[in-house]
């Protein structure tokens, strides 16, 4: 019995969806390097600011775990119809309804407590991130918007990792957002491509669903594409180097790939994601350290 109520590191993976924090981790920690453009900020820290940097990464898999495991949690009588996601966690029984509230609200508190740890600002923004990951799965039994808010939730976390070490918020965390807005939503409108027959039939609500594959398709292009004027901007207002701005190339191959290889082959899309989040963590560290 205590084996079977026990919640393997396999069980918590399957459920939480681990890997997947790599799309929007790498954001997280560029906003973390951008204070290094100034050399005499860290120079400056206190010890008690210096402890601030502990918490910003827990916070971020706080809310990444909470977010995933309340919707996991909220959509299990849905997946378990669903041919593509009957085998998730909680439909298969791998893990039980119980199991994965408690990791979803010990993981909701574990982020209040860390962002408390940083600044009461970043607490503050930590109850509406807490909003908008609650709301996000009943969003599609709503409203085809549900892409943009699983995008807030991507542009608060860059913003508020800023926040965190440099006790406000300026424009070049504002664009760093942006940047994690556009991709993390479009990337969910693809995402929601693969279920366009089984939403219809249940009345969920997506834009793919809502408005067709096709139009569903191009809206997802135009967010792809709003990512390449904030890259621009956000490389302008750093003191960068120019190998930041080979980044533009870059990411535009990593979308050409992407939608060239999505339809046969399904995995282009996590390649796509990480490639965006990581290739702006690797540049703009580059650029900053040069």
């Amino acid at each position: 019995m205590r084996a079977n109520m026990s919640l393997s590191f396999a069980k918590f993976k399957a459920l939480t969806r681990f890997e997947q924090s790599l799309f929007g981790l790498p954001f997280v920690l560029t906003a973390v390097l951008l204070p290094f453009g100034d050399p005499t900020f860290f120079a400056t820290l206190t010890q008690k600011e210096w402890l601030r940097l502990l918490f910003v990464i827990p916070a971020f898999f706080s809310a990444r775990i909470s977010g995933m495991a309340f919707n996991q949690l909220i959509d299990r009588k849905i997946d378990a119809l669903n041919p593509r996601t009957c085998n998730r966690p909680l439909p298969s029984a791998l893990v039980s309804p119980k199991q994965a509230a408690s990791v979803a609200v010990i993981a909701l508190f574990s982020l209040f407590f860390f962002s408390f740890c940083i600044r009461y600002q970043c607490f503050l923004i930590s109850l509406i991130a807490a909003f908008f990951l609650c709301i996000y799965s009943y969003m599609k039994r709503v409203h085809f918007s549900c892409h943009v808010v699983l995008g807030i939730i991507h542009f608060l976390s860059p913003v508020t990792a800023y926040l965190a070490i440099k006790g406000r918020v300026d424009l070049p965390a504002i664009l760093l957002g942006c940047i994690a807005f556009f991709s993390i939503a479009a990337s969910d409108i693809i995402y929601a491509i693969q279920d366009y027959g089984f939403d219809q039939k249940h009345n969920l609500h997506s834009i793919p669903s809502r408005f067709g594959l096709e139009k569903g398709l191009l809206v997802a292009k135009i967010f792809h594409a709003m990512c390449f004027p904030c890259l621009i901007f956000f490389g302008l207002s750093l003191p960068v180097s120019g190998v930041y701005f080979f980044i533009i190339p870059f990411i535009f191959l990593c979308f050409f790939y992407f939608y060239r290889n999505w339809r046969r082959d399904f995995r282009a899309f996590f390649f796509c994601s990480v490639g965006v989040s990581m290739s702006v963590f690797v540049f703009t560290a580059i650029s900053l350290l040069i």
